[in-house]
């Protein structure tokens, strides 16, 4: 499936456009909530989960070719490999909200799978997202 949107030269040069890539992400992270609640049977995500969502939606995470995982939270970064060094983390049976932050973030990844093509001429630019 492909979905191709045009923007005008003036859509695109007003303060308001917004990032197109960062609109699909945006949206690939809402659907993993979407999925995350209809999995759960619940209209309020748990706390951890939603801390979690809020970290993969401030573009916190980090996945490293390593395989390693590194998750900016607060002042602090977190750099799992494979498991986080939290208080959370060692003093809990659940996953703490990095190491959910992260495997958040590759669904999400795995949800928005697009390339993003700016595809230039003179009357506009065609954002395809596939």
């Amino acid at each position: 499936m492909v979905a191709v949107r045009e923007f005008s030269w003036e859509e695109i040069s007003a303060p308001d456009f917004g990032n197109p890539a960062g609109q699909a992400w945006q949206q690939a992270v809402t659907q993993v909530e979407e999925q995350l609640r209809t999995k759960l049977h619940v209209e309020v995500l748990p706390e951890r989960m939603r801390k979690a969502l809020e970290l993969v939606r401030a573009d916190a995470v980090t996945l490293h070719a390593d395989g390693s995982a590194s998750v900016q939270s607060g002042k602090q970064t977190y750099t799992l490999a494979p498991d986080c060094i939290c208080g959370d983390a060692k003093h809990r049976t659940e996953l703490c909200k990095h190491s959910l932050a992260i495997e958040l973030h590759r669904r999400a990844l795995a949800v928005s799978n697009f390339f993003l093509y700016l595809i230039i001429d003179y009357a506009s630019v065609v954002i395809i997202y596939a």
